[in-house]
Parts: C-alpha cells; structure tokens; sequence
C-alpha cells in the first residue's frame, strides 16, 4: 500500500474515532438528570467534535506513523533481497540505468527470397537457385517441380 493510501486510511480511523467518542458522550449526556447537570449546547458538541477528532488523529498517527514507516522499510528491503537473490541464481547481472536489449535475429520462416541447393536430376550438376516462395516447404517444393533435388534451403 502506497504512503498516501496509508494516510487516508488514518485519517479516515482517527475520524471513525472521534465520532463514536461524539456520540457515546451524546447518549451518556442524553440520559441525565436535570437537577445534577447541565445539558451540553451545540456550540460545545461541535467543540468537542473537533477536539476528540484531532485529539483522536494525533494518538493514531503517532502510535501508527513510525510503525507503518518501519514496516515498508523492511518489506522494500525484503523485496530488493528477493530481486538480488533471483538475478544471481538466473547468473545475470543488473546494471542500473542500462537496457539490454536481445540479439535480433531474423525469421528463417514467411514470405521471402530462398536460396536452393541441390542436384539437377537431368543433368546430375549441383545447382543453387534463388525462389521467392511464402515458405521453405513451398520453396522446396517449387524446387522439386522444376526437376531439382533439393538438399538445403536457406533464407535470403
């Protein structure tokens, strides 16, 4: 959970706080006796709201503050362990800041340009001709059609 989601979540405790202490003080204040107490007017309800409230947000935030900030530390460190742990056993090395990017090799498969070698079978010479063909199997194909025995296809 992101710090800002955490600090939504205390103020969002210390407020659920303040507003059962509010209203338990509310019920308590509501069954009183005339002759001891004095009702408690609304100036002084919307007082103490505010004063439990911040009251309520600071105990939270400081009994939860430094506990929360503790325990990301050791997860990210926990993390970062784990990442180091998983790079040595593959046997790759991470360098900060450079991209690795794989060896681009082409596809010896599609539509292109072949290269066939093989044997003439009327005249019995090696040949080696160049077919555009949507495959190798479709190159060697035409290969064998025109009378050739194919022995390699390679992609142009």
């Amino acid at each position: 959970m992101s710090p800002r989601y955490r600090w939504i979540k205390l103020y969002t405790i210390a407020y659920l706080i303040s507003i059962s202490v509010v209203i338990g003080v509310f019920i308590v204040m509501d069954h009183y006796d005339p002759a001891d107490r004095q009702p408690i007017n609304w100036l002084g309800s919307i007082f103490a709201f505010f004063a439990l409230y911040v009251i309520c947000f600071v105990i939270v935030g400081i009994g939860w503050a430094p506990r929360q900030y503790a325990v990301q530390l050791e997860l990210e460190e926990f993390q970062d362990k784990l990442q180091r742990n998983a790079a040595q056993a593959n046997g790759s090395q991470d360098y900060p800041g450079v991209t690795v990017i794989p060896e681009y090799s082409p596809p010896t498969d599609g539509p292109g340009c072949y290269r066939i070698a093989g044997v003439d079978r009327s005249t019995k010479n090696d040949i080696t001709r160049d077919l555009h063909a949507d495959s190798p199997a479709n190159a060697k194909v035409k290969a064998e059609l025109d009378g050739i025995v194919v022995t390699s296809v390679t992609k142009v």
